[in-house]
């Protein structure tokens, strides 16, 4: 099973997220990097991807269409879609409120979702919240990238 779908991925995702301990740009970078990899799995999947860019999809939608043209669990885990929303409410969360409540609650979710599917060793190399949070949204985009490219998890 493999994290990153190929080095461009690995390189995309080493050069745009920031240090967790900034939660705020951390979220939103990780949004923006789950958004632009949901946006090649339906780019791949589409015959006129120039209508796609007209339609302008926002996170939301994207994740939708993007579960729609995939079928079966070996495809796409479940997780990856539920991950997906839970990162979108918590980046809402934090540019709508001013003094957003919960965040670290939300996350947690998602990290114990995305340590479900990992290898014990490839959570262990930090045991900071931070760190499993990082390793965490790398499983996400991985998994995402692995879909893009048709990669099966079965």
């Amino acid at each position: 099973m493999r994290v990153y779908s190929d080095d461009k991925d690995v390189q995309r995702v080493a050069t745009h997220l920031p240090d967790p301990r900034d939660l705020i740009l951390f979220v939103l970078k990780a949004h923006l990097l789950v958004e632009t990899t949901l946006r090649e799995i339906v780019q791949a999947r589409c015959e006129r991807t120039s209508a796609l860019d007209a339609a302008q999809l926002s996170f939301w939608n994207l994740l939708h269409v993007a579960e729609s043209l995939t079928s079966r669990e070996d495809e796409a885990p479940s997780w990856v879609w539920k991950a997906a929303r839970t990162l979108n409410a918590t980046r809402n969360q934090l540019t709508h409120k001013l003094e957003p409540k919960g965040v670290k609650e939300k996350l947690q979710g998602l990290i114990a979702a995305a340590e479900r599917r990992a290898w014990r060793s490839d959570i262990e190399s930090d045991n900071s919240w931070e760190g499993r949070l990082s390793v965490a949204i790398g499983f996400l985009i991985g998994d995402l990238a692995n879909i893009r490219d048709g990669v099966t998890h079965g």
